[in-house]
C-alpha cells in the first residue's frame, strides 16, 4: 500500500507547491511589485515638471504626496499657486489634473 501512496503523493506534492508558488507570483504583482515608493514616484514627477516649466523661469516644488485610491496624489506648488496632480504607483503616467466622479453633480443620471 505505501508504494501506491507514494506514486500519487509525489505529483499531488509537485502540483500543489506549483500552484503556490503562482500564486506567490500573482499576490506579489498585484500587491505591487515594481511600484516606487510615494517619494519616489513624486521626485519622478517634479522632476518631468521643472523641465516642461523651465522656459518660464519659474519652479515647482513639492508640498505633500499620499497614497489615494490606487495612486499617488502629488501636492505641488508652482510660483504662489498650488495643484494636485497624480502618477501611477509604477511611475509610469503623470496626470495633471484628476476629477472625483463620486462627488455630487460630477455624474449625469444612469438610465
Amino acid at each position: 500500500m505505501m508504494p501506491y501512496l507514494n506514486k500519487k503523493l509525489i505529483p499531488v506534492a509537485v502540483i500543489a507547491v506549483g500552484v503556490l508558488a503562482v500564486g506567490a507570483f500573482f499576490y506579489i504583482n498585484q500587491r505591487g511589485g515594481n511600484a516606487l515608493s510615494a517619494q519616489t514616484a513624486a521626485e519622478k514627477a517634479m522632476v518631468f515638471i521643472n523641465q516642461s516649466i523651465k522656459k518660464q523661469n519659474v519652479t515647482a516644488s513639492l508640498v505633500d504626496v499620499v497614497e489615494e485610491s490606487g495612486v499617488y496624489k502629488i501636492h505641488l506648488k508652482i510660483a504662489e499657486t498650488e495643484y494636485d496632480s497624480y502618477i501611477t504607483k509604477d511611475g509610469k503616467f503623470l496626470f495633471a489634473s484628476g476629477f472625483n466622479l463620486e462627488e455630487q453633480g460630477q455624474l449625469p443620471p444612469v438610465e
